[in-house]
Parts: C-alpha cells; sequence; structure tokens
C-alpha cells in the first residue's frame, strides 16, 4: 500500500534494473531478443479473474520499453550503488528498533536481499558496467513507467524473481509495495 497526494492506493510495481557497460538501449533491445538464456525468463503467462489467458514475451517487454523511450533514461551506475547502500542503513537501523523479531523480520530479509543488490552492483562495477536503466512496471494503478496492460501486470506480479547475469547485461529486480 502507498501513500500518494491525498489517497491511499495499493497499487505497486516493481523496477527492473538493466546494468550496461555502455548508454546504448539498441544493445539491450539486441541481447534481450537473441540470447536464449535471458529472453526465456520474460515468458509468463497466467488466468485474470474472468479466466481469460494473458501472457508476454521478450519482444512484448522490448516493445513496451520502446514505447516509453523517452521516460527511460540512463543513470550512472554509482547512483544506484548508493541508493541500495542508503536502504541497507535504513533497513539495518529499523531492525535495531525492532529487537523483538530481529533474527526473523521483514527488515532483516530485505536487508540482505538489498545488500547482496549491492554486492551485485560493486562486481558489476569493477567487471566495466558504468549505466543502468530503471524500468518501473505497474499494475495499472499509476505507480509504474510501464503499467496497465498485460505486460505490466505480469512483470509486475510474476517476473520479482528475475535475476539475469551476462558478461554485456545484468538485470535484477526491485519491488515497490
Amino acid at each position: 500500500m502507498k501513500i500518494k497526494n491525498d489517497f491511499i492506493t495499493n497499487s505497486s510495481s516493481t523496477s527492473y534494473i538493466f546494468l550496461t557497460k555502455e548508454k546504448n538501449k539498441r544493445n539491450i533491445y539486441s541481447l534481450l531478443r537473441d540470447d536464449y538464456a535471458i529472453y526465456s525468463e520474460f515468458d509468463l503467462e497466467t488466468n485474470e479473474y474472468n479466466d481469460s489467458k494473458i501472457s508476454c514475451n521478450v519482444g512484448d517487454v522490448i516493445s513496451e520499453m520502446k514505447k516509453y523511450s523517452r521516460k527511460i533514461k540512463f543513470k550512472n551506475i554509482e547512483e544506484i550503488l548508493n541508493e541500495l547502500e542508503e536502504s541497507c542503513k535504513d533497513y539495518k537501523n529499523e531492525n535495531k528498533e525492532n529487537i523483538e523479531d530481529r533474527y526473523d523480520s521483514f527488515y532483516t530479509r530485505q536487508f540482505y536481499k538489498t545488500m547482496l543488490k549491492s554486492k551485485i552492483v560493486e562486481q558489476a562495477i569493477s567487471d566495466g558496467f558504468m549505466y543502468y536503466l530503471d524500468v518501473e512496471f505497474g499494475d495499472g494503478g499509476g505507480c509504474g513507467i510501464v503499467e496497465g496492460n498485460d505486460v505490466g501486470k505480469l512483470l509486475h506480479w510474476f517476473g520479482d524473481g528475475i535475476k539475469i547475469f551476462n558478461n554485456n547485461l545484468i538485470i535484477f529486480t526491485e519491488n515497490h509495495s
């Protein structure tokens, strides 16, 4: 649940973090399209409430990224590393305040997940990765760059565990509830 401008929403989103060595979206699209180990991760489907089937594949993901290309900007990889390190500090501080469930708390789990992501980014930097894209897929409540359509729904609902490690592209997710 999020509080947005004067109202509460159950809307949420999942960010897909694309770490790259160069500022070139076409190269990202090529890697997504051409490497089976990458593109098979994006084959998702489910039945909606009215029993209609919805699905997406890597071509749909690329199409949506192209459609919203102007909103998706490259940033220096150091920025995401700083954000992850700040989140680690916040989770650690929250854990100190909640001593009774310190070892089995939401904050402990989030701390370790975030710490792992920061280690991935540190390794990527040492391997020559310099930029990242943050592409946010939402379920339709105004919380994502790409939202409300089948791709946004599926990637947010079922894609939050996608982790891809390639010599030229690393992808992991960050859930925003």
